[in-house]
């Protein structure tokens, strides 16, 4: 429907217009310096290999607004010796435009994505973004002429599988968390089990539910553009996200999305919570015992 009334020249949030109009005039959606985003990335060990099992894909959010959380899932795919390399081209995937009904401007991302993609050899790319795996994995069949040849696998995918293999041993955290399923991962991806298995791994931590879970989850609040929009309401929303958590005793409230991590970070700075917000590989990162 926003495509449709995009189209048609209805006229748009101011919020929305600028996600469309940045993303068309920079490449991404917060007009960031793309210089020094590429010299960021070819600082990473890892952008010099040439050859890995997985190329990591670390689209524009977490390059330009989270640092942190991608030193975090550094720290855990070198500790469990997994081989990546990282793709040192910061390229939106187009799911912000896209959410906001910009169709055209989000194939030309899709295009760029893919043209990146093609001049890597390996066919497994690896993302640690809601959004980008949900536009990757099954947004990009819709809005490119060919099938993606390559397969996308979202990091907590990896993170159970290294959990399992017994590659990281992990310090005691003797709390309750809970986890916020991120639209695009639960509802729109199907991933509800695996960020789960990942968190029960954890010695001593005990796994609760909040009243809206998995595939009933509520939003945070971020989604689709709406922050942008309607930025008091999308921290409002959290907000009340954030009060659920409290309600279930946890006193961590997890999650594994970029755009999530913000809006339940701002709103339980709004209500002044002393919850603890953090994304599973930050949360897991800090656990690594040695």
């Amino acid at each position: 429907m926003k495509t449709v009334l995009y189209d048609l020249g209805v006229t748009i949030p101011e919020g929305y217009m600028k996600i469309s109009t940045k993303t068309r005039e920079s490449g991404n959606p917060y007009s960031a310096d793309v210089d020094e985003g590429s010299q960021y990335l070819q600082s990473l060990p890892e952008s010099k290999l040439n050859t890995a099992n997985y190329a990591l894909f670390l689209g524009c959010t977490q390059i330009y607004r989270d640092r942190e959380d991608i030193a975090f899932l550094l720290k855990v795919l070198r500790a469990a010796e997994i081989s990546f390399k990282i793709l040192s081209e910061p390229i939106c995937c187009g799911s912000p435009a896209y959410r906001v009904g910009d169709e055209s401007q989000a194939r030309t991302q899709a295009e760029r994505v893919s043209e990146l993609f093609k001049k890597t050899d390996s066919d497994n790319i690896l993302v640690s973004c809601a959004g980008c795996y949900r536009m990757l994995s099954h947004d990009y069949q819709n809005l490119l002429d060919e099938t993606p040849r390559f397969r996308v696998t979202h990091t907590l995918d990896l993170l159970e599988e290294i959990i399992k293999s017994g590659k990281l041993k992990l310090a005691s955290l003797n709390t309750k968390l809970t986890y916020h399923d991120p639209c695009h991962l639960g509802r729109h991806s199907g991933i509800f089990d695996e960020p789960r298995n990942v968190l029960r791994s954890i010695p001593g931590v005990k796994l609760v539910e909040m009243e809206w879970s998995r595939k009933f989850a509520k939003c945070c609040g971020a989604g689709g553009g709406f922050r942008s929009g309607r930025s008091e309401d999308a921290i409002s929303i959290a907000a009340d996200r954030v009060r659920e958590a409290e309600v279930s005793g946890a006193t961590i409230l997890t999650t594994s999305c970029p755009f999530c991590l913000r809006n339940l970070q701002d709103g339980a700075n709004f209500i002044e919570s002393d919850i603890k917000v953090a994304s599973v590989e930050s949360l897991i990162a800090g656990l690594l015992d040695g």
